[in-house]
C-alpha cells in the first residue's frame, strides 16, 4: 500500500529497494543456516579413487557452461594432486563408470529437478547420494569452450570465466574440495596449498545449499599477476620483493624465463587462487567518478587522445571561488545534474561509459573528487548554511547534506526512466556521516568508507567510524549498504613516506569487524589494499562466512602451513599483532584516545614505538625457533618465505630508521646561551631558579637517537659565580633505585669539557643526592680519576610525581682552570637507569653516553646581557599606546570574540572551537593544533603595515608532532607579509616578505622557547634591522634588512599562518605596533607581564 504522501512511482522504487534488502537478508539467513551440513540428513560416503585408480567419473552437460567446465577441470586437477589418479571428465551423453560426480546442470540433474534456473544468484548445492555426488549452482549462461591450464597461454586464459560471472558450480566444487577433501589454499605461492596425499580418496558428507554471505567480494583490483604486490610489505620494485617472489615461484621462474611468459603464467596461477577463494560475486563499483569531466567540459586537452573527449566548455558546472583548475564541481548546477543523469541513462541503455565513469551492471556511481575543496558559489554555500563545524575526525558529516542532495537530484532523474537501477555513492571523508536534513532517494545505494578499519589501535577514530556505520544501518534499514575497507594502511603511508612500516597485523580485529558486518547485513565490500597474507586469507574466509571463528582459522592456518614450526610462527604473528593493535604501545596522543585525525604510522611510530630493539630481538628469537623446528622441506620453504616477505622487511625498516635517526639527530646544534639571572640573587642555591628565566633543555632521546618514554628536562641559568642546573623527571619517586656505586642505579650524569675532546669530566647524581665525579684525561688508555667539582646538590624525592635534582656548580671549579663568566664550555646530560633500558640523553651520542665529541657548546651570558635603558613604569604606560595598531588581551572568558583594546576596534574570532581556560585566575585562549584551532583577526587596512613594526605575544607552547607551529602573523611565504613561527628545537623564525617578492628570514638559534611555560615573544623591525626577543632577552644579534613589507589579502592570525602547522598551547596578550620597540622596552614589558 502507499505510504503517506507517496506516489505510485515512488512506491515501486521503494519496493524495489526493500526487495533488494530482503533478498540480502534471505542470503544472510541461507548462509547462516546452511554453512554446516543439515543435522537431519544422514551422511553418505563415496569412493572417488581407490589404490591410485579412478572409480568415479566427472559428468558435465554436452553444452556445459564455462563455470561447470572449469569446475570439472579444477576437480580433476585436485584429485590428481591428492591421489595421482586422472579422474575422467565426460559429457552427459557418454557412458559413466563408477561414482557419478555431476558437475553443473546436466540431464542427470534435470531428472532430479535441479536446473540452473532453480538457483538464486551465487547459490550452490553440494549433495551426496548413493553412487552420485551433485556439485552445481547458478552459472552464467555461457557455453563457450574452456581451455584449462594452470599456467595458461593468452588464448587459454581468454576462455576462463570472469570472477564477476555467475559461477555457483565452481563455488560448489571449491566448497566440496575444502569440506570433503580437506584441501586448503592459504596463499597463491607455489607452496601455498595444503592437501592430503593418499592413493584412496573417500569423501563423506550430506547436503549443503548456500551462497557466500556477502554478494560483492572485491579483494584486489589489480591484475592477478600483481596480487602479491597488493598484499606485500615490500614495494614491488624493491630488491626485497624480487627476492621474495623468486622464492615464492621458483618453478614458474624456471619454466618461463621470458618475462612476458612468466607474467602470463603467474597470472593464471594466481587467478586460480582467487577463484578458489571465491573472489568476485556481483560487481557493485564505487569510486571517484567525475574526474573525466575535466577533459569533457573544462578545457580541451593538449593530448590528442584526450582532446577527442572534449564536448564543450561548461565552466558553470565547476566549482567557483578558486584559482586555476577547480578542484571540484558545482554540485548545485542543474546542468551538471542533468549531464550526470544522462551519462547514467546512456550506460543503462547499453551505450557504455564515458572516461572516468564508474559503473557496472545495474549500478552507476556518483562520487566527487577526492578532496573537500567544494564550490563557493551562493547556491552551494546556501546548502552549507550554517557552515559545517570543524570536526577533527577524517570521517565526518561536514558536507553530507550538501553532497547527498546532489546525489539525490541525479537519482530522481534516473529513476524516471530506469526505476530498477541504482545510483551508487560513497559515504566518505566529509560526507561519511548520514545526512541529517536530506532523505535519500530509494534508488541510492551507499558504500560506507570504513577508512580506519586497520587503525584498530586508534580507538577514538576507530569507534567513531563504527558509530557512523551503525547510524547508517539503524536509520537506513531498507537501503542496501556496502563497504570500502582500507587494508592498504599502513603500507601505503610508508611507501609514500619512503620508510618501512611496522606490519599492521590485525587478525582479531578482522574477526570482530566481520561479525559487525554480518550483524549490519552489509551487502559486500571493496578492498583498498589487501595485505598481508594472514589477513588476506582470513578475509577471504570471512567474506564467504563471517560466522567462522578467527582463532580456529588461525590455528588451522599455522598448523597446516608450518607443521612442526607452527607454534613459534603463531607466537610470532600474535606478538606482532599485539604490538601493532595495543594503543598503549603508541605515543600519548594515541594511548590517551585523543580525538583528532587518523593516527597513521610515521617512521618514528613504526620503529621508535613499535619495532623497538628489545621487541625485534624477541621477534627474532621466535623466528629462529621456527626455523629450528621446521622439519619438512615444505615447512622450511614456508618459513623462509615469511622471513623474506616480513622479517627481512622489518629488519631493513629498523636499519633504515636508525640511519634516518642518525641523520636527523646526529647534529649537535648551534652554541646555546645560558641566561644570566635577572631576578632575586641565587647566591649558590639552585633551588631558587625560576624556570621561565632558564634555558630549558628538552627533546631528549636515547643515546642512539630513538625516542624515550621518560618525561625529562634540564634547566640552566648562570650568574657571576655559578652554573645552575636543575634536572627533573616526572616519575613516582618510590620506583627509583639507589646504589653505593652511583652509576649502577638511577642517576643523572653531566659530561663537561672545555672542547669536544678529552680531557672531560663526568658528574653523576643519585636519588639520595650522592655524587660521583670523575676526570677522564687526555690519554684514553688511562683510568679515570676522582675529582672535586665543588657541587652543591639538592635531590628532591619528596613529591608524588617527580624527582628533581638542583645543582649549583662553582664556575671556578667547573673544569680545570675554571670557566669565566661569559665564557664557553661543552656539555651533555643523561638520565641513566642501567637495568631499565630507557636512558635518554640531551644530545644523542650514537656511541658511549659520555662521548666527549658529542657535547654541545654553551655560552654563559653576563650581566651585560640584561638590557639597559629600561623605561620607568610611567614611561612604559605611555609607550603602551604609542603607535598601537591592535591589542588583544584574550581574557574575555566567554563566547568566541577576541576583543581589541586598541582604538581601532579590530575584533577577532576564536576559530574551530578554540576555548577559554583558566590560568591562575585569568582566562586565556587554548589552541589545539589537532583541531586546527586559531584566532582570526581579520584584514583591516590598519594591519597592512609596510614599514617598522612590532609583534608581541605571550605563549605557552605544549610539545606536539606538528611541524613549524605558527605563532602570530599575516600569511606565510607566497601569501605572507610578516609572521612568527617556530622551527625544530623551538627556535623563533621571523619573516618579512617584501613588495619585491624577497623573503627576509631571521632564525636565531642561540635561544629557544621553553615548552609548558609562559614565554614572552617579540619580533621587531625598525626599517633596517630585524630582531627577536624571548623573555626580554634578544636572541642572536639581529639581521639587517631593507624592504617595504608587502600588503596581502591574508588575515592576521594567532596560531596559524594559512599554511603549515597550527600552534598547540595557550596564548594571551597579543599586540601589534607600527614602530619597533627598544630592547629596554621589551625587557620591561616582559617583567611587567610575568
Amino acid at each position: 500500500m502507499l505510504e503517506t504522501g507517496e506516489t505510485e512511482e515512488y512506491r515501486n522504487m521503494r519496493l524495489t529497494a526493500e526487495r533488494a534488502s530482503l533478498g540480502l537478508c534471505a542470503t544472510v539467513a541461507l548462509a547462516m543456516c546452511s554453512a554446516a551440513p543439515a543435522q537431519t540428513a544422514p551422511e553418505t560416503s563415496l569412493v572417488l579413487v581407490r589404490d591410485g585408480q579412478p572409480v568415479a567419473t566427472l559428468v558435465i552437460a554436452k553444452d556445459a557452461t564455462r563455470a561447470a567446465q572449469f569446475a570439472a577441470y579444477e576437480l580433476q586437477w585436485h584429485f590428481r594432486k591428492i591421489t595421482g589418479a586422472e579422474v575422467p571428465i565426460v559429457r552427459d551423453d557418454a557412458a559413466v563408470t563408477g561414482t557419478r560426480v555431476l558437475v553443473g546442470e546436466s540431464a542427470a540433474t534435470v531428472s532430479q529437478g535441479l536446473t540452473n534456473a532453480s538457483f538464486k544468484s551465487q547459490d550452490y548445492l553440494v549433495r551426496f547420494l548413493p553412487d552420485t555426488l551433485v556439485l552445481m549452482g547458478r552459472d552464467k549462461d555461457d557455453r563457450g569452450e574452456v581451455k584449462y591450464n594452470p599456467t595458461p597461454s593468452p588464448a587459454e586464459i581468454g576462455t576462463w570465466p570472469s570472477i564477476w560471472d555467475e559461477q555457483g558450480t565452481m563455488y560448489a566444487a571449491y566448497d566440496f574440495l575444502e569440506r570433503a577433501c580437506n584441501v586448503r589454499w592459504f596463499n597463491p605461492t607455489e607452496t601455498g596449498m595444503d592437501c592430503p596425499s593418499t592413493p584412496t580418496l573417500t569423501v563423506t558428507g550430506t547436503e549443503i545449499r548456500r551462497a557466500p554471505f556477502f554478494r560483492y567480494r572485491y579483494a584486489s583490483y589489480h591484475s592477478s599477476e600483481n596480487y602479491d604486490a597488493y598484499t606485500a610489505l615490500w614495494p614491488r620494485a624493491s630488491d626485497g620483493f624480487k627476492q621474495w617472489e623468486a622464492t615464492a615461484f621458483p618453478d614458474l621462474h624456471a619454466r618461463f624465463q621470458d618475462q612476458g611468459q612468466y607474467t602470463l603464467a603467474k597470472r593464471g596461477w594466481v587467478q586460480l587462487f582467487r577463484f578458489r577463494m571465491r573472489d568476485g560475486g556481483e560487481l557493485c563499483p564505487g569510486n571517484h567518478s567525475l574526474y573525466g569531466y575535466y577533459d569533457r567540459f573544462w578545457e580541451q586537452s593538449a593530448d590528442p587522445t584526450k582532446a577527442k573527449l572534449f564536448e564543450g566548455q561548461k565552466p558553470d558546472w565547476f566549482a567557483k571561488g578558486c584559482e586555476g583548475k577547480p578542484p571540484q564541481m558545482c554540485y548545485a548546477s542543474r546542468g551538471l545534474i542533468e549531464q550526470v543523469a544522462q551519462d547514467a541513462r546512456d550506460f543503462f541503455d547499453g551505450k557504455g561509459t564515458k572516461p572516468g565513469a564508474v559503473a557496472a551492471g545495474n549500478y552507476f556511481c556518483v562520487e566527487p573528487m577526492d578532496n573537500s575543496a567544494f564550490c563557493k558559489c551562493p547556491q552551494c554555500q546556501a546548502l552549507l548554511t550554517p557552515p559545517p563545524p570543524f570536526d577533527p575526525f577524517f570521517s565526518n558529516g561536514g558536507h553530507s547534506d550538501y553532497f547527498f542532495s546532489f546525489v539525490n537530484e541525479v537519482a530522481k532523474d534516473v529513476r524516471k526512466t530506469h526505476p530498477d537501477k541504482w545510483i551508487v555513492t560513497l559515504a566518505y571523508m566529509t560526507h561519511a556521516a548520514r545526512p541529517q536534513h536530506v532523505v535519500l532517494e530509494p534508488n541510492v545505494l551507499v558504500q560506507f568508507c570504513f577508512a580506519c578499519n586497520r587503525l584498530n589501535f586508534d580507538r577514538a577514530s576507530y569507534e567513531h567510524e563504527i558509530d557512523l556505520l551503525n547510524e547508517w544501518v539503524a536509520k537506513e534499514k531498507q537501503r542496501p549498504l556496502y563497504l570500502w575497507l582500507y587494508y592498504t594502511f599502513p603500507v601505503e603511508i610508508a611507501n609514500n613516506g619512503k620508510f618501512h612500516c611496522f606490519p599492521g597485523f590485525f587478525a582479531h580485529a578482522v574477526g570482530e569487524q566481520f561479525k559487525l558486518f554480518q550483524k549490519c547485513g552489509i551487502g559486500g565490500m571493496f578492498h583498498c589494499g589487501y595485505g598481508q597474507e594472514v589477513e588476506a586469507y582470513l578475509t577471504y574466509k570471512l567474506m564467504d562466512d563471517p560466522a567462522r571463528d578467527v582463532d580456529a582459522l588461525l590455528d588451522e592456518y599455522f598448523t597446516r602451513l608450518y607443521g612442526s614450526a607452527a607454534a613459534p610462527m603463531k607466537q610470532l604473528y600474535l606478538a606482532i599483532e599485539e604490538t601493532y593493535s595495543n594503543p598503549l604501545n603508541y605515543p600519548e596522543s594515541v594511548a590517551s584516545r585523543s580525538i583528532e585525525g587518523h593516527h597513521h604510522q610515521t617512521e618514528e611510530v613504526a620503529w621508535g614505538y613499535l619495532g623497538t630493539e628489545p621487541r625485534m630481538a624477541a621477534f627474532g628469537k621466535l623466528l629462529q625457533a621456527a626455523k629450528d623446528s621446521a622439519k619438512t622441506e615444505t615447512a622450511k620453504q614456508r618459513v623462509a618465505l615469511f622471513e623474506k616477505s616480513t622479517w627481512d622487511y622489518m629488519v631493513a625498516g629498523r636499519q633504515l630508521y636508525m640511519e634516518h635517526t642518525k641523520a636527523k639527530y646526529g647534529g649537535i646544534g648551534a652554541p646555546l646561551r645560558v641566561p644570566f639571572a635577572s631576578g632575586t640573587a641565587l647566591n649558590g642555591d639552585a633551588t631558587k631558579l625560576v624556570r621561565d628565566e632558564t634555558a630549558v633543555l628538552f627533546g631528549w632521546r636515547s643515546h642512539m637517537g630513538e625516542r624515550t618514554r621518560r618525561n625529562v628536562e634540564a634547566r640552566l641559568l648562570t650568574d657571576d659565580t655559578h652554573l645552575y642546573v636543575q634536572l627533573e623527571e616526572k616519575i613516582a619517586p618510590e620506583t627509583l633505585k639507589s646504589s653505593d656505586d652511583v652509576l649502577a642505579g638511577d642517576c643523572w650524569t653531566l659530561t663537561l669539557a672545555a672542547k669536544r675532546q678529552r680531557p672531560y669530566r663526568e658528574l653523576a647524581v643519585g636519588p639520595t643526592g650522592k655524587i660521583a665525579c670523575r676526570e677522564f684525561g687526555a690519554d684514553a688508555s688511562a683510568a679515570p680519576t676522582p675529582c672535586d667539582i665543588g657541587a652543591v646538590v639538592v635531590s628532591d624525592v619528596a613529591g608524588k610525581d617527580r624527582w628533581t635534582v638542583s645543582l649549583a656548580l662553582p664556575l671556578e671549579k667547573l673544569l680545570p682552570g675554571g670557566v669565566a663568566s661569559g665564557g664557553t664550555f661543552c656539555l651533555n646530560l643523561a638520565r641513566r637507569a642501567p637495568d631499565r633500558g630507557d636512558e635518554p640523553v640531551w644530545i644523542p651520542t650514537f656511541a658511549e653516553f659520555s662521548d666527549p665529541t658529542r657535547l654541545r657548546e654553551l655560552t654563559l651570558d653576563t650581566a651585560g646581557s640584561i638590557p639597559f635603558g629600561v623605561p620607568t613604569e610611567a614611561d612604559l604606560s605611555a609607550l603602551a599606546t604609542q603607535d598601537l595598531v591592535g591589542l588583544w588581551r584574550l581574557n574575555d572568558g566567554t563566547g568566541t570574540a577576541a576583543n581589541d583594546a586598541s582604538p581601532n576596534g579590530l575584533k577577532g574570532t576564536l576559530a574551530n572551537g578554540a576555548s577559554w581556560v583558566d590560568d591562575k585566575g585569568r582566562p586565556v585562549v587554548r589552541l589545539d593544533d589537532r583541531r586546527g584551532q586559531h584566532v582570526e583577526l581579520g584584514n583591516a587596512d590598519a594591519l597592512n603595515l609596510t614599514g617598522p613594526l612590532t609583534l608581541e605575544i605571550w605563549v605557552k607552547y605544549e610539545l606536539s608532532e606538528v611541524s613549524y607551529p605558527a605563532v602570530f602573523g599575516k600569511g606565510y611565504e607566497a601569501t605572507g607579509a610578516y609572521s612568527l613561527h617556530l622551527r625544530p628545537g623551538l627556535t623563533p623564525w621571523f619573516e618579512l616578505d617584501g613588495e619585491d617578492g624577497v623573503r627576509n628570514i631571521y632564525n636565531p638559534t642561540d635561544m629557544s622557547l621553553a615548552p609548558g611555560v609562559w614565554t614572552h615573544v617579540v619580533a621587531t623591525y625598525d626599517g633596517a634591522m630585524m630582531r627577536v626577543f624571548l623573555n626580554g632577552r634578544e636572541a642572536g644579534g639581529g639581521k639587517e634588512a631593507k624592504l617595504k613589507v608587502r600588503k596581502t589579502a591574508e588575515p592576521l592570525r594567532i596560531g596559524w599562518l594559512g599554511s603549515y602547522g597550527y600552534f598547540n598551547g595557550c596564548v594571551r596578550d597579543a599586540a601589534i605596533y607600527s614602530r619597533a620597540m627598544s630592547a629596554g622596552e621589551v625587557f620591561a614589558r616582559y617583567k611587567a607581564g610575568r
